[in-house]
């Protein structure tokens, strides 16, 4: 296991948004944090409107607000000046990229390798301490939110998977890596670069070992154990941001469960340790087969089908008392939504028709472009396709709004850092 970092309350982070502009902030009266980059870096120019945007905290300048030097410079650090030739601080460029600045930080010393180490340790000692998550597989990282833009770092069992998302991070992989083992020590370290927002970069997928042997790694959530295969499975290897979720509905499930999208069984599992009986349908055999032996593994039983869930709901006439719908992101592209929502919908009318009076549904989205209200008014519009129906899915109440866990932070100014979200209702 990758040992905790220990927590303080000292080493807790302040905000770096109201440094913006401050060149004296931080390292000024620090006699040995003299060295100052603000006039050797490579610095691009933000119109007012970005400046305006970046003193309000959000920590990206779209290419319109940024003026670069020419030939511009290749993806990397760059200084940040207004117009008048202010210094704001330094972030990361990419000359290909719609978000042609993320913003780092205010400082005009070098983000170097004790800095890099600093910001992982601080994310870490936030998951590690306050927010109770000590040696657990969880996130260690999550970009913005994280103040690391176009960083994600995973914690999985005894494993790290990095993922950089950004052309500037990945300028920083070396690192990045160094940095982590340093600190973590981990026994298999997985770079997995398949995310679809590295399209927007234009940076190409990779999934490489960067140390370590490649195998099966066994993590934990609660009591449950669950095996992953970090190179070829979805996502970082597991579903991190549901794990409160899972637990959440091994509490409240009851009765004849169905779980819809199951993967590798982190909401059936859950489930069948509180004592439901427990269908889990997924359309991979692999995710199945994955299934049945992370249930044989916690002596448990689920009934695990290969099927397309949106033809299952058509065909399969029996009646739940608890049903999870956990889809894969329907909406990858803002483009997408209106057929996303409108599967959605297609959903909710499926589950509400098979859901038992008094059944609780837990109806989840991890699109970003699909917002809360979006979702919550496909469940209204699915509950009310079934009106004439020999169902009890035609109303319901909401118990609770549920997101990803808090080793996932979201940005108040970046809505898509919120991607995941949910509603557990019960219908009446």
């Amino acid at each position: 296991m990758i040992a905790p970092i220990t927590w303080s309350a000292s080493s807790a982070r302040s905000t770096p948004w109201s440094l913006i502009g401050t060149r004296s902030s931080l390292w000024s009266n620090n006699p040995h944090m003299a060295h100052d980059v603000s006039d050797s870096l490579t610095s691009v120019r933000i119109a007012s409107r970005g400046v305006a945007r970046l003193r309000g905290g959000l920590p990206w300048v779209w290419a319109d607000d940024v003026q670069a030097p020419s030939p511009a410079p290749p993806p990397g650090v760059v200084g940040l000046r207004s117009t008048k030739g202010e210094w704001l601080g330094q972030g990361f460029y990419n000359p290909a990229s719609t978000i042609r600045v993320r913003f780092l930080a205010a400082t005009t010393r070098p983000l170097d390798e004790k800095w890099l180490r600093r910001q992982l340790t601080e994310a870490a000692q936030l998951r590690d301490g306050p927010l109770g998550l000590a040696g657990a597989s969880c996130r260690l990282v999550h970009s913005e939110s994280d103040h690391l833009p176009g960083v994600v770092l995973d914690r999985i069992g005894d494993a790290l998977i990095l993922q950089t998302l950004c052309a500037g991070a990945d300028t920083w992989l070396e690192r990045l890596q160094a940095a982590a083992t340093e600190l973590f020590n981990p026994r298999l370290f997985i770079l997995k670069n398949t995310a679809r927002s590295r399209a927007a970069e234009k940076l190409v997928q990779e999934t490489r070992v960067l140390s370590g042997t490649p195998g099966p790694t066994l993590y934990r959530e609660g009591d449950l154990e669950f095996e992953t295969d970090l190179l070829n499975d979805q996502k970082t290897g597991a579903f991190l941001d549901q794990r409160d979720n899972h637990l959440m509905m091994g509490k409240v499930a009851r009765g004849a469960a169905l779980d819809l999208f199951c993967y590798h069984g982190g909401f059936a599992l859950a489930m069948a340790r509180g004592g439901a009986t427990v269908t889990a349908v997924d359309a991979s055999q692999a995710a199945i087969d994955r299934l049945h032996g992370n249930a044989r593994r916690n002596g448990l039983s689920a009934t695990g089908v290969c099927a397309d869930v949106f033809d299952y709901l058509k065909n399969d006439d029996s009646r739940w008392d608890t049903i999870v719908c956990d889809p894969p992101a329907l909406s990858p592209h803002a483009r997408d939504k209106k057929n996303a929502l409108q599967a959605y919908r297609q959903l909710a009318a499926g589950c509400f028709s098979r859901l038992r009076a008094g059944g609780l549904l837990l109806f989840c989205s991890c699109s970003a472009h699909i917002l809360a209200d979006d979702l919550l008014g496909a469940l209204v519009a699915g509950a009310r396709d079934t009106t004439g129906r020999d169902s009890a899915g035609r109303s319901f109440c909401v118990h609770r709004f549920v997101q990803a866990g808090p080793d996932h932070p979201s940005h108040p100014l970046i809505p898509e850092s919120a991607y995941l979200k949910g509603f557990l209702v019960r219908a009446t």
